[in-house]
């Protein structure tokens, strides 16, 4: 049966209500100024192509191909198979050259090389960059780079580089180290023998399109493994976004490190392409079984649910996400054009949780725990970021998602139930389940691609930034203003949006995709940098409202979109039959992508940093060794202000979209001088660490006894972590103070453990 598409529909999904209905211009004044006593503001010194950033982004290749459709008549189904997206842009924080400072790696499209922006904090004092992605073998001119992600794959100490291509072959960048002093850039590593890390091929045998990458040790043997999501080539039809299954989206990949920079896949051996949780309007969807579904004009199609069903992957992390020890998976997947299975469709896009069950044979078996979890929510996912936002000794999942506002210009058959379009917060539960309560009393969210959940005031409660904006060939969505952040008002999981502290710095023109957070200068503050794909054009180009009614909402006055084409025929019966035309004689095109540096002003409250360093194959010769990786990826850090709740940071290389955040831990005190640290390192053992001074930087080095190891005894436990550290500083790893103190805090935590008192 086919689909009512009423005449309101078609309009509303081409977005034309908004030309003649003024609605959402709700007076910017009359909302109150959300103000917290402890305020801080961002500015953007890279505005103006300031402090060195110059960065640009390449116009992406399908951008050719959009310019002439939007240049002529169209049908609906032209549209809806029009290319996607423009340019994947991408941003990392890391400290590449380990001089003490963080550096960013922006990617680029083919023709222009990617940015390497060296902080010249310890020379100059200020956060200035000098770009050296060419000098430094890092500059990929000739890639269609998308995502980026950081990791020591090879344990020396120095963080190497793996850039994907979109539509191209990945790179794996290994870091050289340096030499007399001088820091010496990167080797390509990719095509070492047997290596298998440049990707996969789709069908017609051209490279795949790789969207974000995310390292972890999934195996426990050491070395830092890499599971990459992969989507469709949007450069060429978008049909995929409207379609259940499309043949033309590629399974996601999962690499295990084999040492020596060799990389094998293990996509199929791990369980990883065997996704479940899928629905249609019939109810849970079974490998194998014939379903039937509609587009968004009520055309019918029947699909099979493969074995290995691929989805549109844009966001991939890979975490201990039930705290147990191992590295799971998490996918942010979308839903698109595809009408939901409430709305005769499928659910396709989810938030899928696969939960390592062990190694076997070398190779970890994941299983696909989706719908046992809560998380089988569909929705147009594309990334996210992990914290204990309501405090409850669980992590919590945060989604972007399409937001109210886009959602509604497409009409019920693709805003489905109500909130399911939203960006917000899955909470963990102490059974391993998620909780889904939407979006409360922000009651809408905004279009969002990357997200960094950080501590921006260090009030002691993680809050989270997200950016995003996208555009679809009739209309860029500007619903995401870049101007405020959700601030965590106590620590119980209830947010409001925080409109003040980017007010002076945001640019609501900018579509950002790629979002990472670190503390540039060290002032303790976390800094947040957005990688824009495309900016559109300023004024007399106008912006109009969403044809959504004002609901009280603060973003109800900031959501806005750029019209680019309108309805010639809006009066027919059939939806195949409309046709769109251009809003302007002259299309206006879009602008070059742009990078943001907005630096954190920092307030009176206190804070401290967390380093963590995995110590593998390091320890003593007749006790255990470390076996965490150097960057101490997949660890989760627990912090704890003196009389607060604790807050939990999972160390992460590679997350939400395109993007990584900087693996320092910043932990927020509020009023507090001081904190407890708790590591939860890969392989379940835990390390605490006391009276963590505010103000003050903290290595914690991985020691492989568990406070709570209950086969060791008081006098095994010392004399074995009193051995294993002073190997360490045989090998010159940490000095004979960083031992004292590391097993004092050892023998503290083993007796408290135990309910004594040292």
């Amino acid at each position: 049966m086919k689909n009512q598409f009423s005449v309101k529909t078609v309009l509303v999904l081409c977005l034309l209500v908004s030309l003649s209905l003024d609605v959402a211009r709700t007076d910017a004044q009359t909302l109150p100024l959300l103000i917290n006593t402890q305020q801080v503001f961002f500015q953007d010194i890279a505005a103006g192509d300031g402090a060195g950033i110059a960065y640009r982004r390449q116009e992406a290749r399908g951008e050719a191909l959009s310019k002439s459709i939007r240049s002529r008549t169209i049908s609906l189904e032209e549209l809806f198979n029009a290319p996607t997206l423009t340019g994947l842009a991408g941003v990392a924080v890391a400290d590449f050259n380990n001089d003490g400072a963080e550096d960013l790696y922006v990617t680029n499209g083919r023709g222009r090389a990617n940015s390497l922006y060296l902080n010249r904090l310890p020379v100059t004092g200020s956060v200035e960059f000098f770009e050296v992605a060419t000098a430094a073998g890092a500059a990929l001119t000739e890639q269609e780079s998308s995502g980026v992600a950081v990791a020591d794959i090879d344990n020396d100490g120095w963080r190497d580089l793996l850039v994907l291509g979109d539509r191209d072959a990945n790179r794996l960048l290994r870091n050289r180290g340096s030499h007399a002093g001088a820091w010496l850039g990167f080797e390509d590593w990719t095509y070492r023998a047997g290596s298998q890390i440049a990707g996969g091929r789709d069908a017609d045998g051209e490279p795949s399109a790789h969207t974000s990458a995310s390292f972890g040790d999934f195996n426990a043997d050491g070395l830092i493994d890499v599971a990459i999501a992969r989507a469709f080539d949007h450069h060429s039809f978008g049909l995929p976004i409207f379609h259940a299954f499309h043949d033309a989206v590629q399974p996601n990949l999962l690499y295990l490190n084999m040492g020596n920079g060799v990389f094998s896949d293990m996509s199929t051996e791990s369980g990883m392409t065997a996704l479940r949780g899928f629905s249609d309007r019939n109810g849970p969807l079974q490998s194998g079984q014939t379903f039937a579904w509609e587009n968004l004009l009520g055309d019918e199609f029947t699909s099979v649910l493969a074995d290995e069903p691929a989805t549109i992957t844009w966001g991939i992390a890979s975490v201990d996400i039930d705290l147990d020890g191992d590295i799971d998976i998490v996918l942010w997947d979308d839903q698109g054009g595809l009408p939901a299975a409430d709305q005769n469709g499928a659910d396709q896009g989810l938030i899928h949780i696969l939960e390592n069950r062990g190694v076997v044979e070398g190779v970890p078996q994941f299983t696909d725990i989706t719908a046992e979890a809560g998380t089988a929510a569909y929705g147009a996912w594309m990334g996210g970021c992990f914290a204990d936002f309501d405090s409850n000794g669980r992590l919590d999942i945060f989604g972007t998602n399409f937001g109210a506002y886009t959602a509604s210009g497409f009409g019920p058959e693709m805003a489905g139930k109500a909130g399911n379009r939203d960006s917000r917060v899955f909470f963990g539960q102490a059974d391993g389940t998620f909780a889904d309560p939407g979006v409360g009393s922000l009651i809408r969210s905004a279009f969002g691609w990357g997200a960094s959940c950080v501590d921006i005031d260090h009030d002691g409660y993680t809050d989270i930034v997200y950016r995003g904006g996208l555009d679809l060939l009739s209309f860029v969505d500007l619903s995401n203003p870049n101007n405020f952040y959700l601030r965590n008002v106590d620590g119980t999981g209830s947010f409001e949006i925080e409109t003040l502290a980017f007010a002076g710095s945001a640019n609501r023109m900018r579509n950002v995709y790629g979002l990472a957070s670190g503390d540039l200068d060290n002032n303790g503050f976390v800094d947040v940098i957005a990688a824009a794909s495309i900016v559109v054009p300023s004024p007399p180009y106008p912006v109009a409202p969403f044809p959504i009614e004002p609901a009280g909402a603060v973003l109800d006055v900031f959501a806005r979109q750029f019209l680019r084409m309108v309805p010639i025929n809006p009066y027919v019966q059939d939806p195949h039959d409309l046709r769109l035309a251009p809003v302007y004689p002259e299309d206006p095109g879009l602008l070059e992508g742009t990078l943001s540096v907005e630096m954190n002003s920092g307030n009176d409250n206190h804070w401290l940093k967390v380093k963590v360093r995995g110590a593998n194959g390091k320890g003593s010769a007749h006790g255990r060794r470390g076996k965490v990786n150097r960057d101490g990826i997949g660890a989760i850090v627990l912090c704890t202000p003196e009389g607060g709740k604790t807050a939990m940071y999972p160390v992460m290389g590679g997350a939400s979209f395109l993007s990584q955040d900087s693996t320092v831990i910043l932990c927020g005190l509020g009023s507090a001088t001081r904190g407890t640290v708790e590591v939860l390192w890969p392989g379940n053992v835990k390390n605490r660490h006391f009276n963590v001074e505010a103000g003050s930087t903290r290595t914690m080095v991985e020691i492989p006894y568990s406070y709570d190891d209950p086969t060791l005894s008081q006098s095994e436990y010392e004399a074995a972590v009193g051995d294993y550290l002073q190997a360490l500083v045989d090998d010159g790893e940490i000095g004979s103070a960083e031992k004292d103190v590391l097993e004092q805090d050892a023998v503290r935590a083993f007796v408290e453990s135990r309910g004594g008192l040292l």
